[in-house]
């Protein structure tokens, strides 16, 4: 019979292994053939998350006309190093490959479909937690 103890020592090397998976991840080819950069791919999730907060959004709608120009400027960038360029169809293309992962604090999670497209929700880890 196996104690608490080791119960939780069994939970933190499997969490322990899954940070790993999440991190291999992160740094797999795009569809341009380059190697994703981790760091890039983070700060691209959070400022997503920033401008998005807790709602689902489409991709393409993050850089309509609803976000104001410094926002807008920052989201475009932080695409462009992610992914190479200023593509919503590759930052999707992306957020497709992480879907489930936990990149930046946040579970990258598809929630639902909208005229053709995927509507994508940023998860709080601090919720995941619960």
């Amino acid at each position: 019979m196996l104690t608490v103890d080791a119960v939780h020592e069994m939970f933190a090397a499997i969490l322990a292994r899954l940070d790993a998976i999440d991190q291999r991840l992160a740094g797999r080819r795009n569809v341009a053939g380059r190697v994703e950069n981790c760091e890039d791919v983070t700060a691209l999730i959070q400022c997503i998350a920033r401008h998005a907060g807790e709602y689902s959004f489409a991709v393409a709608d993050l850089l309509d006309g609803t976000l104001p120009g410094a926002a807008k400027a920052e989201l475009r960038e932080a695409m462009v190093r992610a992914v190479g360029d200023e593509s919503s169809r590759r930052v999707g293309q992306l957020l497709r490959r992480l879907e489930g992962a936990t990149v930046g604090g946040y579970r990258i999670a598809r929630d639902g479909n909208v005229r053709g497209g995927i509507l994508w929700a940023l998860v709080p880890d601090c919720k995941l937690q619960r």
